[in-house]
């Protein structure tokens, strides 16, 4: 019995990929920054002049909480070194410290392809119908998020192909390896992609989801779906996707910023998973570019 392929593709404009940076006077230090950088030079051994800080009062369930601050440092156009201090809200105490290397960099058009396994009980007969609408939303809210901040365009861009593929085709269906061997089977490339998303709404299995250090994104059914998704649903679908499993590949962390029992909905930084701020979305050294597209990050220098 032959198989029904249906593949789908939404191309999208591109993020500029460069953004004028003017001659400024940097903002003075608040005293809460300067022990900010000071732990950057201590636990780490890097110079940051104006770091990145999100204190959220909700942040931290129980006692004081904890302030986070990140840095991302380009070792090319599309990775990245991150640090990041979790503090107490004085700023005297590093509670946790860590630093990832080779994390993509949070900016810029990803080629994202995604693989949608028909389960016509709960994806329906037309797949691609609410899932497309959904990701559509996603770059949505990055644009709306540049235009917000006046930027000329979005930090952040899918540029999404979906193929619809039958229950089956990927054994197992969260392995990596079996997911480009897919792609292939199927006439394209992995490496044509920056990343692969497996959308396995299996209703016969409830499971997480995982995003592999190898670029290949896995949602299974974390809704117990027996029937088939509404557009709310998809849209849940997509947050998990490109919002949530992505920011891994980013070198995001759950502790972040806490939502202490919240929903993400009501996070003061929804739809986004985590502070944009954390991601390098903001200007913070004065210089009116977001520091993950600037040449000088946070007016860092060796």
């Amino acid at each position: 019995m032959s198989r029904l392929l249906l593949v789908s593709t939404l191309v999208v404009a591109s993020v500029a990929g460069s953004v004028a940076q003017v001659a400024h006077t940097p903002p003075p230090l608040t005293a809460l920054e300067q022990l900010v950088k000071d732990a950057y030079a201590r636990e780490f051994g890097v110079s940051i002049q104006h770091p990145a800080i999100y204190d959220d009062p909700a942040n931290g369930c129980t006692g004081d909480g904890h302030l986070t601050s990140t840095v991302y440092i380009r070792t090319s156009d599309t990775l990245a070194n991150v640090f990041v201090l979790e503090m107490s809200r004085d700023g005297l105490t590093v509670v946790r410290k860590s630093q990832r290397s080779r994390v993509r960099v949070p900016a810029g058009t990803f080629r994202a392809l995604s693989l949608v396994v028909r389960y016509p009980d709960t994806v329906g007969v037309e797949p691609l119908a609410f899932w497309e609408q959904a990701q559509k939303q996603i770059n949505d809210d990055h644009a709306a998020f540049a235009s917000s901040h006046r930027y000329a365009t979005p930090l952040v861009v899918f540029d999404n192909t979906n193929v619809v593929i039958e229950p089956g085709e990927i054994s197992p269906p969260n392995s990596v390896g079996a997911a480009k061997r897919t792609v292939l089977k199927h006439g394209l490339k992995p490496e044509d992609y920056d990343v692969i998303n497996v959308i396995n709404i299996d209703p016969a299995k409830g499971e997480g989801g995982t995003s592999s250090p190898s670029h290949v994104i896995y949602v299974g059914n974390y809704g117990h779906w027996k029937t088939a998704l509404t557009l709310r649903d998809w849209h849940a679908v997509a947050g998990t996707t490109y919002q949530q499993l992505m920011a891994y590949q980013w070198g995001w962390e759950r502790d972040w910023t806490p939502t202490c029992g919240r929903s993400m909905s009501l996070a003061p930084f929804a739809p986004f998973i985590t502070a944009p701020i954390l991601f390098g979305w903001e200007d913070v050294d004065g210089d009116g570019v977001p520091e993950i597209l600037s040449k000088t990050p946070y007016g860092w220098h060796q």
